[in-house]
C-alpha cells in the first residue's frame, strides 16, 4: 500500500498551486516604487549613473588591453631575440616558462584572493541577477582578480577570452558606481 500524499501523478489534479501569486518585479508596479519620494533631479543622475558606468568600464577594457600587450609584447620580442642570437632551447624555455609563470599567478590570485573571480562571469552575473546568492560575486577583490586575472591568462597564452570576464567585470564597476562616496545615486 502506497504512502498517503506521497504520489506521483503529473499534472496535479488538485490544482493547489493556483492560489499562489508570484511576486510582481517590476518596479513601477510595486508598492515602495509607488509611494516613494520622487526628486526633480532623479533622471539626470540616474543619465549621470550611466555615463559613469560606461566612461569607468571602457577605462577598464582599456587598461586591460594595454597591460596584455605590453605582457605579450615584451613575451614575444625577448624570445625572438634569444632565437636571433640561435638559442632556441633558450628561447623555448623562456616562452614556456614565462607564459607558466603568468598562469600561476592568475590563479593563485583566483583561488586565494578573489574566488568571487571563478568562471567566465556571465553565467554568475544572470545567476546574481535572478536572485541567486553567489557568495563573493560582486566585490572589490572580484573585480581585481578578474582584471588582472584575465589579462595574465590572456597573455599567458591560455585559451580563454575577455568577453565574458568583462560583462562580469561591468556588473561589478555598476554596483560599485551606485556607491560611490556621496550617496547622489
Amino acid at each position: 500500500m502506497p504512502a498517503v500524499g506521497n504520489e506521483k501523478k503529473f499534472p496535479r489534479k488538485d490544482n493547489a498551486f493556483m492560489a499562489k501569486e508570484s511576486i510582481s518585479y517590476q518596479e513601477y508596479d510595486s508598492r515602495v516604487w509607488s509611494h516613494r519620494e520622487f526628486h526633480p533631479n532623479e533622471v539626470y543622475l540616474e543619465w549621470f549613473a550611466y555615463m559613469l558606468l560606461g566612461i569607468f568600464i571602457a577605462l577598464t577594457a582599456m587598461l586591460m588591453d594595454v597591460i596584455e600587450e605590453s605582457l605579450v609584447h615584451f613575451k614575444d620580442h625577448f624570445t625572438q631575440d634569444q632565437i636571433d642570437e640561435g638559442n632556441l632551447f633558450g628561447s623555448w624555455l623562456f616562452y614556456a616558462s614565462f607564459s607558466a609563470f603568468l598562469g600561476v599567478i592568475a590563479s593563485t590570485m583566483t583561488t586565494f584572493w578573489g574566488p568571487g573571480a571563478a568562471g567566465s562571469g556571465v553565467a554568475e552575473i544572470i545567476g546574481y541577477v535572478n536572485g541567486v546568492n553567489y557568495p563573493e560575486t560582486i566585490g572589490v577583490n572580484t573585480l581585481v582578480t578578474k582584471v588582472f586575472g584575465v589579462v595574465l591568462g590572456v597573455a599567458g597564452t591560455l585559451c580563454i577570452g575577455k568577453e565574458g570576464p568583462l560583462a562580469h567585470i561591468g556588473g561589478i564597476i555598476g554596483a560599485l558606481v551606485l556607491y560611490i562616496p556621496g550617496n547622489i545615486f
